[in-house]
């Protein structure tokens, strides 16, 4: 789980040995990737292509090994870099799933590419991230807006400005997804698309983001379109958050919660 995963063919699966000795040498389940060096180039190439959600990308096998840094294709570094490893193929053989290969590289890539968007190197995001697992954990909205506040803090200030609230969504999710909790973007529904949608052993959230808003405006478009409604026969319990970010003060301004 921790440092299996790799294969170039799906019948091989490699450990990384890098890891597996320093496990060795002290066996803790530790994140030892990096310590190998940490290739901002390629997170700044991300965020520049605005990917953020890599599990599960398809890219055709002729693709795999291309290898153009002048005219770089992102799912190819990330499978030659070993973010990425092939997880499935098509019935023809001629099209590829790529996925995180284990826990080590799936945490080293989703703290790396959210302290990118935090402009924070090489990294600096564990302590909130724990504290984001436990809010979520235990429907702690106002414990969670804190934490989004520290995440958002250091965005620079330009970004805030850009006229989009496309960059708290993704700083949200990739926090939610390190933390370990099943998130997913633009989450189709009938009426629309929500922007996060989090789900915990006994919560389900539905976050609407705004910027230079209000949060009723937020909670009222959740309403409006119904984001909820596919789970209303979910036993957990259903939490509709509105949350509006400051691009004068750089932080959340107001946040609504209502239970749906």
């Amino acid at each position: 789980q921790w440092y299996n995963g790799y294969t170039w063919n799906m019948k091989t699966w490699v450990y990384n040995p890098f890891s597996v000795l320093n496990f060795m040498d002290d066996p803790i389940f530790d994140n030892y990737w990096y310590a190998t060096g940490t290739p901002t180039f390629l997170f700044k190439l991300l965020k520049k292509s605005k990917l953020f959600d890599v599990d599960g990308m398809r890219i055709g096998r002729s693709d795999l090994a291309t290898f153009d840094i002048s005219n770089a294709d992102p799912g190819p570094l990330l499978f030659q870099t070993g973010y990425l490893t092939i997880k499935k193929t098509s019935a023809d053989r001629k099209v590829i799933e790529l996925g995180y290969p284990n826990e080590e590289v799936k945490e080293s890539f989703l703290n790396g590419l959210l302290s990118t968007y935090r402009e924070i190197y090489p990294t600096g995001s564990m302590p909130v991230i724990s504290n984001i697992k436990e809010a979520l954990r235990n429907g702690d909205i106002g414990g969670l807006v804190n934490q989004l506040n520290s995440l958002v803090a250091t965005i620079p200030y330009d970004h805030w400005n850009a006229g989009t609230e496309s960059i708290f969504t993704v700083v949200t999710f990739l926090a939610f997804k390190l933390a370990g909790i099943d998130v997913h973007t633009e989450v189709h529904s009938a009426k629309g698309r929500c922007d996060v949608l989090a789900m915990t052993d006994r919560y389900i959230y539905v976050i609407e983001l705004k910027l230079d808003g209000t949060a009723e405006e937020a909670l009222q478009q959740i309403k409006d379109k119904g984001y909820l409604q596919p789970y209303a026969a979910d036993a957990r319990k259903k939490l509709a958050v509105g949350i509006t970010f400051s691009s004068e003060k750089r932080e959340v301004s107001q946040y609504q919660v209502v239970e749906c």
